[in-house]
C-alpha cells in the first residue's frame, strides 16, 4: 500500500514537472521574457539594442507552428513601433490568436499547397520593402521549412510535395529538411 502512494507522489512529480516545463517553453511567454522595450528603443536578451524613430521602420515576419503566439507577444510589447507584420501559421489556428498589426496568414503543414507559395510570397515582399536602416523581427519556429515554401524556378509544388511525401514515408526527417534548402 505504500509503494502504491509512492508511485503516485512521484506521477504527480512527474506531472508537474512537465507542466511547469511545457508552461516555461510557451513562445509567446519566451518573447515576453527575451524582449523589452525602453521608450524608442527595443531590447533583445539585454544585448541587442534598436531605436525605432522616423528614420526607420520595425517590420515583423514569421513562420511555424509556435509563430502565431510569438507574433502576439511581439505585438503586445511593441504594437505602435510596428509598421507591418506578416506571419505564417498552420492552417485552422488563426483563432487561437489575436492581432491587428501583425498580418496572420494560414498555410499548409507538413505538405505544401499554393497558400504556402502565395504566403511566402507576401514575407519575401516586405524583405524587399525594407529599407537598409529598417528593422527586420523573425519570428521563426518548427514547421517553418514547410510554411514558408518557395520553390526554385524549374521546381514545381508537386516536385515539392512528391519529395516531402516520400522522404516523410521513410522517417527521412534530416534529410527532409535538408531538401527543402535545396527546393527553395
Amino acid at each position: 500500500m505504500q509503494s502504491r502512494s509512492l508511485i503516485e507522489s512521484v506521477e504527480r512529480d512527474i506531472i508537474d514537472i512537465l507542466i511547469k516545463t511545457i508552461n516555461f517553453m510557451n513562445a509567446g511567454d519566451l518573447i515576453k521574457r527575451v524582449v523589452r522595450r525602453e521608450d524608442s528603443k527595443v531590447i533583445i536578451r539585454g544585448r541587442y539594442r534598436f531605436k525605432v524613430g522616423s528614420r526607420n521602420r520595425l517590420y515583423v515576419i514569421g513562420f511555424g507552428k509556435a509563430s502565431g503566439a510569438m507574433a502576439e507577444a511581439i505585438e503586445e510589447l511593441l504594437t505602435d513601433m510596428i509598421t507591418e507584420g506578416f506571419v505564417i501559421i498552420p492552417r485552422g489556428l488563426k483563432r487561437r490568436y489575436h492581432t491587428r498589426r501583425i498580418k496572420l496568414y494560414e498555410a499548409i503543414h507538413p505538405l505544401p499547397s499554393e497558400a504556402n507559395i502565395t504566403s511566402a510570397m507576401k514575407v519575401l515582399d516586405i524583405v524587399r520593402e525594407a529599407g537598409k536602416d529598417d528593422i527586420i523581427i523573425a519570428l521563426i519556429s518548427g514547421g517553418g521549412s514547410s510554411l514558408l515554401t518557395l520553390p526554385r524556378p524549374g521546381i514545381t509544388l508537386d516536385d515539392v510535395r512528391i519529395i516531402t511525401e516520400l522522404l516523410m514515408k521513410a522517417g527521412g526527417f534530416s534529410r527532409l529538411k535538408l531538401s527543402r534548402v535545396y527546393l527553395k
